[in-house]
């Protein structure tokens, strides 16, 4: 089973307890967020694979600086 099935799985599970503490869009939001975007290690591992440890240094600063 892939990561996305099993996660998928999960949300059917724990809908009722999200429904029922007002989460479900929130939660369902992000999981969709990151099912689509990864996460911020596979940004990093991503970044690295296309521009070593300059293009890491930059997606972080770039990701953690004010604007």
């Amino acid at each position: 089973m892939s990561a996305g099935d099993a996660v998928v799985r999960l949300m059917n599970h724990i809908e009722p307890a999200l429904n029922a503490t007002g989460d479900l869009r929130q939660v369902t939001s992000l999981v969709h967020r990151l099912l689509r975007e990864g996460t911020p290690a596979d940004r990093q591992r991503q970044a690295f694979a296309e521009g070593g440890m300059a293009a890491v240094t930059a997606l972080i600063t770039g990701e953690t600086a004010a604007p």
